[in-house]
């Protein structure tokens, strides 16, 4: 039994210090595959990229599996027996969770019947046993090929600890104690075990898996209720089995890799590039003589309830820029609504985001650019040896765009 305890705590302290290397390793968890997605850049080209996984959290990739099967006896006096005798009936039902693709952990609790014969005459005899066990799982297919998401079999190993009580030893009237060896001892007992096995699944569909377990459990010698000098009995739990897997918080079954559309991102990379091609056309243009004491106005409409700037209005965003580069960007640019602001907050994340484009990508320098949601305030106070003012739309309709295009030709 103390052979048995030293072992039980090696394997623990090994089992620990391989589970944390595995979840620093996450991080190269990854499946390289080809892409058709496209990067933001002047060439467009397909690559190779890392895909990562949802951000899964604790309550993510549980699962529970409902077992039927044998216990098959090894130990004392087990030789002298029927093979097909070893095999009596079990049953077992676990919880456990995937932490990363690679390893998890589960909690079983299983219950079955033994066979055990006696040292001298090998009469036959029988107990229950009821388990509980603790078991650290390393998914050897993902460790080996890499994750792949429709995976229809996979090979699992595991190592664990748990316990074992033993309980209702069969009553034989040939079972005396009276210092005769060809007897059993049918007490119950309370045993540390250690465990390990290998998993067999196969994807039958999106919840559930059928699988196939085999698992060798090294227990005390007093397993049996005879004591001889092994240093321990054990039992093999081969069990059939159904596998529930809980649904995520995203209504997956599984750890899933985060999606691009590839498509997108290519006519992104088509209008960015044409873009920024068109905009290095533009500053090389020579420039144009400087203009003294002259507003520059220019309008920048936004479609309805939106704020994202289309195709068609970066040219007049790029006119208030090349007014602002004509003055050497001495002069003030002013963004301000084209009448009065009927939704303020709209106006000024509008504002905000021409404010951003001009800064980021033109190059502006952010000081002389001064948001007021107030046009009036603004034409009173416009400086007088010149400034760029951008007025931005309240609505896209056309009744509307009109009236506001009919503004803009009055302060001009």
């Amino acid at each position: 039994m103390n052979t048995l305890k030293v072992l039980l705590i090696v394997m623990t302290v090994c089992w620990s210090a391989f589970v944390p290397t595995a979840a620093q390793e996450n991080d190269s968890i990854w499946a390289t595959a080809h892409s058709d997605s496209t990067l933001l850049g002047p060439n467009i080209k397909d690559h190779d990229e890392a895909l990562m996984f949802y951000d899964y959290l604790f309550p993510d990739n549980w699962f529970y599996m409902l077992h039927v099967g044998t216990f098959i006896n090894w130990g004392n006096n087990q030789s002298h027996g029927s093979l097909a005798g070893r095999f009596r009936p079990a049953i077992g039902v676990s919880v456990g969770k995937w932490f990363y693709p690679t390893v998890g952990a589960r909690v079983q609790l299983y219950l079955g019947n033994n066979r055990g014969l006696t040292s001298e005459t090998h009469r036959e005899y029988h107990w229950q046993t009821a388990g509980l066990a603790v078991d650290g799982l390393v998914n050897l297919s993902n460790l080996l090929a890499g994750y792949r998401e429709g995976r229809k079999f996979g090979l699992l190993a595991y190592l664990g600890m748990g316990g074992d009580q033993t309980f209702g030893f069969s009553k034989r009237d040939w079972n005396t104690k009276s210092g005769s060896r060809d007897g059993y001892e049918p007490n119950s007992l309370s045993l540390l075990t250690f465990r390990s096995g290998l998993m067999a699944t196969w994807r039958i569909s999106q919840k559930w898996d059928v699988q196939l377990e085999a698992t060798n459990i090294w227990v005390d010698d007093a397993y049996d209720g005879i004591v001889n000098d092994n240093r321990w009995d054990g039992h093999v739990n081969l069990m059939l089995g159904l596998v529930h897997r809980i649904g995520n918080r995203d209504k997956t079954h599984n750890f899933y890799y985060i999606r691009r559309d590839g498509s997108i991102l290519t006519e992104a990379n088509a209008e960015a590039n044409r873009l920024r091609a068109e905009a290095q056309r533009l500053r090389d243009l020579p420039p144009l003589p400087p203009v003294k004491a002259r507003q520059t106005y220019v309008i920048v409409s936004f479609r309805n309830e939106q704020s994202t700037i289309d195709e068609m209005q970066q040219v007049n965003v790029y006119t208030a820029v090349q007014a602002m580069e004509q003055r050497n960007n001495k002069v003030n640019l002013y963004i301000t609504p084209l009448g009065k602001a009927s939704d303020k907050a709209l106006f000024h994340q509008r504002a905000s985001i021409v404010r951003e484009q001009l800064t980021a990508r033109y190059g502006l320098p952010a000081e002389r650019i001064i948001v007021d949601d107030d046009s009036k305030r603004v034409e009173q106070n416009k400086d007088k040896d010149g400034c760029v003012i951008m007025y931005i739309n309240q609505s896209r309709s056309t009744n509307n765009t009109e009236n506001e295009d009919r503004r803009l030709k009055d302060h001009q």
